[in-house]
Parts: structure tokens; C-alpha cells; sequence
């Protein structure tokens, strides 16, 4: 909170630019010991781990998470703006598309074919947690998340703030710290949301996907192209089956994923790093 506050006050995206630049610094370190301990993994134990080419009855978290994880498009506008060349933007954004494409793929394929059945939500867990350079990439990523967050959020919190003031608080610092208010109220209210679900992040990650950024992706832009651009009965019509199709994905991943979730009492907890270190009385293997 001490880091997500003050950046929560910036009224100018460009200047979280410098922040995130160094957050994917951070996560580019990180990713290149994956990649090393992946592969490193794979040729020590003499192939690939027990894999299950179609998790019957998991995999509709997959759809909420792939997109959740593809989904940007609130930063497009502000980023774009923030460009000294804006008409550079969509090339820019082709490219990185598919760079992040091919991390995405092969970052997943290689960590599960790592370490299979076993893999953690969150891979890093996988590592040994009593090396050194283990600690040091899990410190890397928590510092790049509080430096990319501000950025992520920042889309949302002016759209909201536009609708809910509508007088400017440049001139006038009594709207400038209701403004600031409700900045900090939207920043509490991020973090209690994400530590309820922390418990089950995968779960979690994926009704954020189903539910919020489904609809971002496959339903609200035909609706805005069908009410502004669509002209011909073929480009109405398809605009509606979009937001048919994205209706029913979002209604059905959606579902599936909560009954997954509510239904995961009766399951094992899963066991970290420290409880098999206090249950073991000391450490014991990840392989």
C-alpha cells in the first residue's frame, strides 16, 4: 500500500512509463532463469514429467485465464496518447503481441513439461525456496507487480473518476482531495479483493477473466463498432453474433469456474514450502 498510494495520485500516465520500464526489466530477469531452470529440470531428470494433454475437468480455467492475461485494452488509449508518435502505436503493438505471445506459450509448455502433475499456480514456487537466487528472482517479481500495478489500474481509475467529478480539481484542492480520496478507497479496495482470492489465485485469476475481461474483449467493442461504425446488414450482424458468442463464454466460463471453486472444500490444501518444512522437521526435496 505504501507504494500503490502514492502512484495512485500521478494524473499522468507518461510517468509511470519509467516505473514499468523497470518492472519489465525485473520480470525479463526472471524469465530467463525460468527458462535456464526449466530446461535444466527437463535434462536432469531425463525428459518431460507426467503430463495430461486435456484436463477435463479444470479446463475452463484456462479460458478465463488466457484472457485475462491478453487483456490490455484499457491501456490502449491512454498509452497511445502518451506516445510522442502516436501513429506508431498499432505496428508497436502487432510486435508486442506476438513477442509476449511466444513467452506466454513457451514459458507455460516448458515449466509444465518441467514439472507436471506437481507444478505450482504460481511456478516460482517450484524452485528451491532456500537458494539464494531463487529468493532473489521472487523479490525481483514482487517489486516488478508493485511497480506495474499503478500502471494497470491507472485506466480504470480515471474512467471512474470522469463519471463520478465533474468539475476539475487543478484550481480547486477540495476537489483535488476528493479526487485523492477515492483514489486511496479504489487502491483498499483492489488489494482486499486480491488478498480474499489470493488463497485460490488460479480460481480467482480466472473469474476476473470470465467475468470483467471476456466482456472487454468480445462483447463492449461490437457493441461500440455496431452503434458507430457497422453500416451493412453483414458487419451488424456479425457484431451481434459476437456479442452473442462473447455473452455465452462469459456466462459459462463464468459459472463453471464458481462451481469449481465452491466445490474445492473437500480437496487436500495444497502444501507449501513451509508446511512441508514444519511438517517434515526440516527440508525436504521439490523433485
Amino acid at each position: 500500500m505504501a507504494i500503490f498510494l502514492p502512484f495512485s495520485l500521478l494524473r499522468d500516465i507518461s510517468k509511470l512509463g519509467f516505473t514499468a520500464l523497470i518492472a519489465d526489466a525485473f520480470i525479463l530477469v526472471g524469465l530467463v532463469y525460468l527458462y535456464y531452470y526449466d530446461i535444466f529440470t527437463i535434462v536432469k531428470q531425463g525428459g518431460i514429467s507426467d503430463i495430461v494433454n486435456f484436463n477435463q475437468q479444470d479446463w475452463t480455467l484456462f479460458i478465463g485465464t488466457a484472457i485475462f492475461t491478453f487483456e490490455g485494452i484499457g491501456l490502449i488509449i491512454p498509452i497511445q496518447e502518451s506516445m510522442k508518435n502516436p501513429k506508431k502505436f498499432p505496428p508497436v503493438l502487432g510486435i508486442v503481441m506476438i513477442i509476449i505471445s511466444v513467452v506466454f506459450i513457451s514459458m507455460g509448455a516448458l515449466s509444465y513439461a518441467a514439472f507436471g502433475s506437481h507444478i505450482e499456480t504460481v511456478v516460482l514456487l517450484n524452485l528451491p525456496q532456500n537458494d539464494k537466487m531463487v529468493n532473489g528472482v521472487q523479490f525481483l517479481y514482487s517489486c516488478a507487480i508493485l511497480l506495474s500495478t499503478p500502471l494497470q489500474i491507472f485506466p480504470a481509475i480515471r474512467i471512474t473518476e470522469n463519471e463520478l467529478f465533474t468539475k476539475s480539481g487543478k484550481y480547486n484542492p477540495y476537489i483535488k482531495w476528493q479526487k485523492n480520496v477515492f483514489r486511496f478507497f479504489v487502491v483498499a479496495l483492489c488489494a482486499s479483493i486480491a488478498y480474499v482470492g489470493s488463497n485460490d489465485l488460479d480460481k480467482f485469476v480466472s473469474i476476473v477473466g470470465s467475468f470483467a475481461c471476456i466482456p472487454l474483449v468480445f462483447i463492449y467493442p461490437p457493441m461500440l463498432h455496431y452503434r458507430g461504425v457497422a453500416k451493412t446488414r453483414f458487419r451488424k450482424g456479425a457484431d451481434i453474433m459476437l456479442c452473442i458468442f462473447g455473452l455465452i463464454v462469459m456466462v459459462y466460463t463464468t459459472a463453471l469456474t464458481i462451481i469449481s471453486w465452491t466445490s474445492g472444500g473437500d480437496k487436500v490444501p495444497n502444501v507449501g514450502y513451509c508446511d512441508r518444512k514444519d511438517r517434515a522437521g526440516g527440508e525436504l526435496p521439490l523433485f
